[in-house]
């Protein structure tokens, strides 16, 4: 594959707003004479672009999905046709934009459910209490001051957009307003449900995702004294 070729692929990489070094790229002795492969580092995710038989100007190429078992595609196109090297730079970009870009937002995401089952910090405030009955006027109260000084450490530690912000807002008066109609126990699961929700739209990794659970710990360890 000639080299114009082989930087041009590079130069699309940069485009879509990926860094040249999560990749590398070169022949596959797996692979047709000549052909050309771009992987993505520590995945098992790749782009072949096969140049045509005795013709520089026209390819086949395959490449990993986004599917269970990160399968390999068809050869594209099929029963002997070939494309031309515009076409191949159009299907790399797709590959880049759809299928690296939606592995990389998941591998980005926390496992929030193995979060909770090990035991989140906000679960360790309550693990002795009895969560039974409604909220007391003074426990709302305080619980809804302690929403607000949570907001302000999670504004001041993870910096949200405005759009991101919106969304926090909503979750946080939806748990603010389920304080007059749930009892301590369901409550309880619609803040960390509240929790998740929040790491999503944040995009938060998993450290992050931790660090979130620990600001609402401390937002709210003052009202562990008044449940009963």
């Amino acid at each position: 594959m000639l080299k114009r070729r082989k930087n041009r692929l590079l130069e699309v990489i940069r485009e879509v707003g990926f860094d040249p070094h999560d990749f590398t790229a070169g022949q596959d002795k797996s692979s047709p004479a000549e052909s050309f492969v771009v992987r993505l580092k520590n995945s098992s995710f790749s782009f072949t672009v096969y140049p045509s038989e005795g013709d520089y100007d026209y390819f086949n190429i395959c490449h990993t999905l986004l599917a269970p078992g990160f399968p390999e595609s068809p050869v594209m196109p099929d029963n002997g046709f070939v494309m031309p090297f515009g076409q191949v730079e159009t299907k790399f970009r797709e590959w880049l934009e759809r299928v690296v870009e939606g592995y990389k937002k998941e591998e980005r995401l926390p496992d929030l459910w193995a979060e909770v089952g090990a035991s989140p910090p906000i679960l360790q405030i309550y693990r002795d209490k009895e969560w039974e009955g409604k909220f007391s006027e003074m426990e709302k109260t305080e619980i809804r001051s302690s929403l607000g000084r949570f907001k302000v450490l999670l504004v001041d530690e993870f910096s949200p957009s405005r759009a991101q912000l919106e969304v926090i807002d909503q979750r946080l008066w939806y748990v603010a307003a389920a304080l007059d109609r749930l009892n301590k126990f369901d409550w309880l699961g619609v803040a960390i449900s509240t929790l998740m929700t929040i790491a999503v739209a944040l995009s938060l990794d998993t450290d992050k995702g931790q660090q979130l659970f620990e600001l609402f710990r401390t937002a709210l360890s003052g009202i562990a004294r008044l449940l009963n």
